[in-house]
């Protein structure tokens, strides 16, 4: 399924196959049960899953959850102009966030099999583990989760 330039909202959903979403000036929608999720330029809020597969997302504004069963998820924010919440989890799969420079939140972050990494400073609460994350990025603010079971977590800055 493909869909460009669509308007304020946007609600995709297949059982099986792809969905490709571009430049929306609204909210998105998108799930399948098999396939990829791929959304790009998009303005608005973005909740994307796929219960196979992977999942990427590129946004002008967040905020942005996505979920997969079994794949990676790949999210790039340019601009939050705010701290809400947003989840990401994958059952087996890497999850990279990259994340504009001012970003803050509390954070809760962990892999069953895999490392945690930040470029954030991070303010941690409890103990150190390379496993998990509990902290405050920033200012603090929304509540950022991210789980995987199998595979690393990485919280990038922007340049």
């Amino acid at each position: 399924m493909n869909i460009s330039g669509a308007g304020e909202e946007v609600v995709a959903a297949t059982g099986n196959g792809r969905v490709d979403i571009s430049g929306t000036t609204g909210t998105v929608k998108a799930s399948t049960g098999n396939g990829r999720v791929t959304i790009e330029g998009a303005e608005g809020r973005v909740d994307a899953s796929t219960g196979n597969g992977a999942v990427r997302v590129a946004t002008s504004s967040g905020p942005v959850s996505a979920s997969s069963g079994s794949g990676d998820i790949e999210v790039s924010i340019k601009r939050l102009d705010q701290s809400p919440d947003m989840a990401f989890s994958t059952g087996n799969g890497r999850v990279e966030l990259l994340l504009p420079a001012g970003f803050g939140a509390e954070v809760e972050a962990g892999t069953g099999n895999g490392e945690v990494t930040t470029d954030f400073p991070i303010q941690v609460r409890g103990r150190l583990d390379p496993s998990r994350l509990r902290g405050r990025i920033g200012s603090g603010g929304g509540r950022l989760t991210i789980s995987s079971g199998n595979g690393d977590i990485a919280l990038r800055r922007a340049p």
